[in-house]
């Protein structure tokens, strides 16, 4: 069974859950929240998954170049990529499940 690439389908679940979308060549989703999720969709159904979050409070410094005063906020973060294959357009809901499960003990 090849993978159908339904647009529709696959931008009403990740709106479903939260994640604004994009089309072009790829669909785009983003979930702006304590952890940043994004999802990439390509044509063939290949489905990329990120999930980057800060390790705690940034360290803030002060700057003067030129005589403009600046603040720095320098802060450690992590990433999470997962990397699939979609079987349906149908089955994204389920991916997202999963990658809500295999966040919960990599966010530390």
């Amino acid at each position: 069974m090849s993978f159908t690439y339904n647009v529709n389908a696959m931008q009403t679940a990740l709106m479903a859950q939260g994640y604004d979308t994009q089309v072009s060549d790829v669909i785009y989703g983003v979930r702006a929240e304590e952890i940043s999720r994004e999802v990439y969709i390509d044509q063939g159904g290949q489905v990329r998954f990120i999930a980057t979050w800060t390790a705690g409070p940034p360290a803030t410094r002060q700057a003067t170049v030129s005589s403009h005063n600046y603040t720095m906020l320098e802060e450690e973060t992590h990433k999470l990529t997962v990397r699939g294959q979609l079987e349906a357009a149908e089955s994204l809901a389920d991916f997202l499940a999963d990658m809500e499960t295999i966040l919960i003990p990599n966010v530390r």
